[in-house]
């Protein structure tokens, strides 16, 4: 009920205009403000069918999850729920969703916190980490259901406020633990 309530309450704040969301599957954020949003995903409307037989009403896709075919700056809001720790370089995907999101713009995260997951008792990931794979990212191995980054409250912390220095391209303007994930909205300067 808690995630509900922050999830819409977010999205009240922060999901206005145009926008995309990554990762919908069936189970999309609330859009209370009525914004136009287009929807990637890895898999093909199809292909996330076969793969969720049992769901019921799975989001059509309309892009690729790398967002190859979005002008630069043409978006309000990117927002996805549990991606950024399926990425090999959380870096290289921020920054890319920070590209279409236009001045002022809005990247809502929902991540979920290492300890209240299958992740609890991995070495979560160091900043040194993640770094390296933004300067020597691994291609695409179809390997998307792995968690290649976990992170407690804290390390996820660090790691917007590292991130924040290092691409001084947006401010962390919301961060939140609520059940047992972690809300994350940066705004684009």
């Amino acid at each position: 009920m808690w995630m509900e309530l922050s999830r819409t309450i977010l999205a009240q704040k922060y999901l206005r205009g145009n926008g995309i969301e990554l990762g919908a599957c069936n189970t999309p954020w609330p859009n209370p403000n009525k914004a136009t949003i287009q929807y990637a995903d890895v898999y093909d409307f199809e292909t996330l069918k076969k793969r969720n037989p049992t769901a019921k009403n799975i989001i059509p896709v309309t892009l690729k999850d790398d967002l190859r075919d979005i002008s630069g700056a043409s978006q309000d809001f990117v927002v996805n729920s549990h991606v950024i720790e399926h990425t090999r370089d959380p870096i290289g995907a921020i920054e890319n969703w920070l590209r279409v999101v236009r001045q002022g713009g809005h990247v809502v995260m929902a991540i979920p916190e290492m300890d209240y997951t299958f992740d609890k008792g991995r070495e979560q990931t160091p900043w040194t980490h993640v770094f390296e794979d933004y300067h020597t990212p691994e291609p695409h191995k179809g390997e998307e259901e792995a968690h290649f980054h976990c992170w407690t409250t804290p390390s996820l912390k660090y790691f917007f406020q590292m991130l924040q220095a290092y691409l001084a391209s947006f401010k962390m303007i919301e961060f939140q633990f609520v059940g047992f994930e972690v809300f994350v909205v940066l705004e684009k300067l």
